[in-house]
């Protein structure tokens, strides 16, 4: 386990830079290029420590590209993300600022859904495929998982460590773009004292509402079918009162049932308002059917 303790001791040390960074500089965004030096060394160093050093096994090689790597990459990843935003945020008007990342994060939702799959592998512990995605010199690989890539130096690359960095990057920026909503609502009122007070809160299971967002989404009921699913879900967290999580991993959750009860929740309503439809009938039924008072 020679190379991954090494690897280990590398990342502790570019992670400690980065915070030394982070404290020295508020702006990220604007410094990106301060943070980026340190990543390509250190990069640069996992990959001359990683063609000089030998695995000791084929497990040690796994845990490197399955792990190790990846979240030397996705911090490469990660930075470049926020040094595009720097170029592409609009200036000025918060109304804009907003739509902006919002559409930052759907189109960081559309890349995990699109890649859901291999999210579940992560997300599940699974290893029964990383022999074909974590392994050098692997020619066949489940490429319904992982895209192949010809921009690859092979002895430094497998079929999948590109991709869990990517998705590694993703989360990362997801939460950043949501601490950056966040911080523009509690500028701009959003969060209205209204809603902080009100006594209605949701106290069922949150993946509940999860069902109860896609449904609006999917079927276009707000904004005449303008609204992201992930603006959907802060308004239902900021009116109820809850926490729902990243809106792409609920979703997983969901996919992840049996296809006869994907909708559970959603069945459960349905079926309960029928019951009560039903009911209301039968109590209609039986007052008609009753007999009229007569005078003695």
């Amino acid at each position: 386990m020679m190379v991954l303790s090494a690897t280990e001791n590398l990342l502790q040390n570019l992670l400690g830079e980065i915070e030394i960074l982070k404290k020295e500089n508020d702006d990220e965004i604007s410094k990106v290029g301060l943070f980026l030096k340190p990543i390509l060394l250190y990069n640069s160093k996992l990959k001359e420590l990683l063609l000089s050093t030998p695995f000791s096994d084929i497990k040690e090689e796994i845990n490197f590209f399955k792990s190790t790597k990846p979240r030397f990459i996705s911090l490469h990843l990660y930075y470049l993300a926020l040094e595009e935003f720097g170029l592409k945020r609009p200036k000025g008007d918060r109304k804009r600022i907003r739509k902006f990342y919002e559409k930052e994060l759907q189109k960081i939702e559309d890349f995990l859904d699109c890649n859901g799959h291999m999210v579940h592998y992560l997300r599940s512990g699974a290893v029964q495929m990383d022999e074909q995605l974590f392994v050098r010199g692997i020619k066949i690989y489940p490429n319904w998982l992982v895209k192949p890539r010809a921009d690859v130096d092979e002895r430094f690359s497998t079929a999948g460590d590109h991709l869990v960095a990517r998705i590694m990057a993703a989360e990362n920026i997801y939460e950043h773009i949501v601490k950056k909503l966040s911080d523009l609502e509690n500028v701009t009122g959003l969060a209205s004292q209204e809603n902080i007070s009100s006594t209605c809160k949701w106290t069922g299971e949150s993946i509940n509402l999860v069902e109860i967002a896609y449904g609006i989404w999917l079927t276009g009921q707000m904004n005449n079918g303008n609204s992201t699913i992930s603006e959907i879900i802060r308004w239902l967290e900021s009116s109820l009162g809850v926490n729902v999580g990243r809106a792409y991993r609920r979703w997983t959750e969901i996919s992840r049932r049996d296809q006869m009860n994907t909708t559970k929740y959603l069945d459960r309503m349905r079926e309960a308002i029928n019951i009560r439809l039903m009911n209301e009938d039968d109590l209609k039924r039986s007052k008609r059917q009753l007999p009229k008072n007569r005078d003695l």
